[in-house]
């Protein structure tokens, strides 16, 4: 999934402001890293010949639009469909999240074109699979729906799933 390298990308970006404090080596690292995503050097994730784009492609400049700062709260209203329980190992909530964050720190990037395809991200996940996991040996492969979790007494209570987005 093309999404994948997004989140790469963004979450790279905000270690590296979070942890102002990383030694030039490691942040030279990370920089790289995301240099090379950007570049087109990862394809990991996807065939680009069936899916007609490549890792290049997505990281095309977009023409230049209107900021929309008021329309990133879509993004959670998009979510809102398919948080209800866990899709693709939970990457509906990371991809957005990462993306909800991104905007409201740089507003100048919440164009329509952008949200649109957030949301179409986002959206794509309403009926996906809980996704899966290998757990060792013993256990093997488990689909999300297989993983029973103990009760977490520390976890915040929320009174409904907006509230939780």
């Amino acid at each position: 999934m093309a999404g994948h390298l997004g989140a790469a990308v963004v979450a790279g970006y905000f270690f590296g402001e979070d942890q102002s404090d990383l030694p030039d080596e490691v942040f030279r690292g990370i920089e790289g890293e995301i240099k090379r995503v950007i570049a087109g050097e990862e394809s990991f994730w996807w065939n680009a010949k069936k899916a007609g784009v490549t890792s290049a492609d997505l990281f095309e400049p977009f023409p230049k639009e209107e900021s929309k700062p008021d329309a990133i709260k879509s993004i959670a209203d998009a979510l809102q469909n398919n948080v209800g329980e866990t899709r693709q190992s939970g990457h509906n909530i990371i991809f957005a999240s990462l993306a909800i964050r991104a905007l409201r720190d740089h507003e100048d990037f919440a164009t329509p074109q952008v949200i649109a395809g957030i949301r179409k991200l986002t959206e794509g996940f309403d009926n996906a699979h809980a996704g899966r996991g290998f757990y060792g040996n013993d256990k093997g492969w488990l689909t999300g729906n297989q993983v029973k979790l103990s009760p977490d007494n520390n976890f915040p209570k929320y009174e409904s799933i907006p509230q939780m987005v």
